[in-house]
């Protein structure tokens, strides 16, 4: 309570302030502003951390039933995997769905790039159909 007191006398102005008041209340308020944010900065980070941790935990537990692929994996009949991937979909979405197409991936990125490119030439000639020629 004495600290709040002394806060409200400190950041107190008079009717026509001198320079050095001005100045002293500007620190004041310059530091309470920094105060604020600093505490605020800190509630924003144990929060992080709170949600972080279970997902950390989450994924250590899941990468470790993850089983490596074999050999005998890699060259898998094509319609089984495709038969995998829909009832894998089917199980996540839960409702009617349509595979339109599946294409294989390395280290995230889509192995046929002049697939990729196709949705960029799309877009590219609607842009360009959409400017009247003079």
């Amino acid at each position: 309570m004495m600290i709040s007191g002394k806060i409200l006398v400190l950041a107190s102005l008079s009717a026509h302030p001198s320079f050095g008041e001005m100045f002293r209340f500007q620190i004041i308020g310059v530091f309470i502003v920094l105060a604020a944010l600093s505490l605020i900065a800190l509630i924003l980070s144990l929060m992080g951390r709170l949600f972080r941790e279970p997902d950390a935990a989450r994924t250590a537990s899941v990468a470790g039933t993850i089983p490596e692929p074999s050999a005998s994996a890699v060259h898998e009949d094509p319609h089984e995997l495709v038969a995998v991937i829909t009832a894998a979909v089917y199980s996540m979405i839960e409702e009617r769905h349509r595979i339109v197409s599946i294409h294989p991936m390395v280290d995230g990125k889509a192995m046929e790039n002049l697939y990729l490119q196709s949705w960029s030439v799309e877009g590219r000639r609607q842009h360009f159909a959409s400017h009247k020629t003079r």
